[in-house]
């Protein structure tokens, strides 16, 4: 059991050395530049609160994420579509612009589903 204690701590040892000197040469060297992509915001003034949002097919949260100007949901610039869900009412689609630096806020309702 010692023995495989020391083994095994003597196992680590030669890997951490192994991996130091990856982590002082990634200190020494230099990051690629990122590319800065303009973002704008979309504020949901959309009821019911708990429904689920969607932006160029991706979940974004619940509309209760992004119904605040300081809530806003955050997209880059250009043209993007929003899908909203929620279990009882039919589903909404509609397409905004996102202009850099500015907010805009989408007003509506989800109707209700036949049946609910």
């Amino acid at each position: 059991m010692r023995h495989l204690r020391h083994s095994a701590i003597a196992t680590i040892v030669v890997l951490l050395a192994a991996l130091a000197p990856l982590g002082s040469a990634a200190q020494g060297s230099r990051a690629m530049p990122q590319q800065v992509v303009p973002t704008g915001g979309v504020q949901l003034d959309l009821v019911p609160w708990r429904a689920q949002v969607y932006v160029d097919g991706y979940y974004a949260g619940l509309v209760e994420h992004f119904k605040g100007y300081y809530q806003h949901l955050s997209l880059p610039a250009g043209s993007h579509v929003i899908d909203i869900f929620a279990q009882g009412y039919e589903p909404l689609e509609f397409e905004v612009n996102v202009t850099p630096g500015r907010t805009i806020t989408y007003h509506g309702n989800l109707n209700r589903a036949s049946g609910y």
